[in-house]
């Protein structure tokens, strides 16, 4: 049971409106800390962060941060406002080591940055942007080389919505066709693979990196896949949404990899709020790692879901641009020595 229990809430607010972001190297931070045992939310008016035990009216003005829910055993952190805006970010700078262990699916926020986890070594088939493609009965003849002539390993198959004598295509020939859109580098350990959206050129129906055909998955991105474990990490770009990055990184035990804006950096990230040595991804005992170098704006991972917080967890999120820091604390108690007399 928690029900002697609360929870320290202390945050620090960056008084400059830029891009959702919180200046870890700013002097002239709003601090605000209270406690709280029971279920509150904690709101930002302006600069300035206040915790009400029920929903207020939110004015131009004012928004909601996070909620806490406090049970009997926990309290539970939730995001309050569904846009992006406001959406909660753990962050890696004040967790153990400044280390954060990636999983597929986790967003990673660096600065401007944002990168998504997309593959993690062994798992054989992606997961995403694949079609179900079905053989089609009939004559058949590749808008590409005219051939008619097809096999299991290079079918004859239909990704768009062209028709007629342009319906059909080898697996080849666009596999071949795409590949000269994508630009390929290397350095180290990385290897960068970057291309606009695949799409048809005739119908400009956008294509599938893979799609699956009599329960095979064919894969129109060739991807050489390093004999190491490794990671595969998607740029997700907001304002050029057509853009694909893709980094493979192929990692031995206690490797890394340094991302950053500086020219060293095996991952380079051009924006200027970026650092220049801003995170490593490291390998140790079979898994990957980011880690914060104490970066201006901060390395982040997204929170998909609720936090559950008991005695003694301490935890650092980022909204907007707020700094909250939680941590669920006992009452100290001052319990006075009994005089012990001395038997005459």
């Amino acid at each position: 049971m928690m029900t002697d229990t609360f929870l320290e809430i202390r945050t620090l607010t960056w008084p400059r409106e830029t891009h959702n972001l919180f200046d870890h190297e700013a002097k002239n931070l709003i601090k605000f800390t209270q406690q709280s045992d029971n279920t509150c939310v904690l709101y930002r008016s302006g600069d300035r962060c206040f915790i009400n035990d029920f929903p207020a009216d939110c004015s131009s003005d004012t928004v909601s941060l996070i909620s806490i829910v406090k049970t009997d055993d926990m309290f539970i952190v939730q995001q309050t406002e569904p846009s992006p805006t406001y959406q909660m970010w753990i962050v890696i700078k004040y967790l153990p080591g400044s280390s954060y262990e990636m999983k597929e699916g986790d967003m990673f926020k660096l600065g401007r940055e944002t990168l998504r986890v997309k593959k993690i070594s062994s798992e054989i088939e992606q997961k995403q942007n694949w079609a179900e493609v079905s053989e089609t009965p009939g004559e058949k003849v590749c808008k590409i080389c005219c051939s008619e002539e097809f096999s299991e390993e290079d079918p004859l198959v239909s990704l768009c919505k062209c028709s007629g004598t342009m319906k059909y295509i080898h697996f080849t020939c666009l596999k071949n066709w795409l590949k000269c859109k994508v630009t390929t580098k290397a350095l180290g350990n990385v290897s960068t693979y970057q291309w606009s959206d695949f799409v048809c050129e005739l119908c400009k129906e956008p294509l599938p990196e893979m799609f699956q055909f009599k329960g095979k998955t064919l894969s129109l991105l060739e991807i050489n896949y390093p004999i190491t474990p490794y990671i595969i990490l998607e740029e997700i770009k907001v304002d050029e949404p057509q853009q694909q990055i893709l980094y493979v990184i192929g990692l031995e035990e206690t490797q890394s990899v340094n991302i950053g804006r500086g020219t060293d950096s095996e991952i380079k990230l051009s924006d200027i709020s970026v650092s220049r040595f801003h995170a490593k991804i490291k390998f140790i005992n079979n898994v990957f790692y980011i880690q914060d170098n104490k970066s201006k704006f901060g390395t982040l991972v997204g929170v998909c879901k609720n936090l559950p917080l008991i005695l003694g967890n301490e935890i650092t999120i980022q909204v907007n641009r707020t700094l909250i820091s939680l941590v669920v604390k006992k009452p100290w108690k001052c319990c006075q020595k009994k005089k012990i007399l001395p038997m005459s």
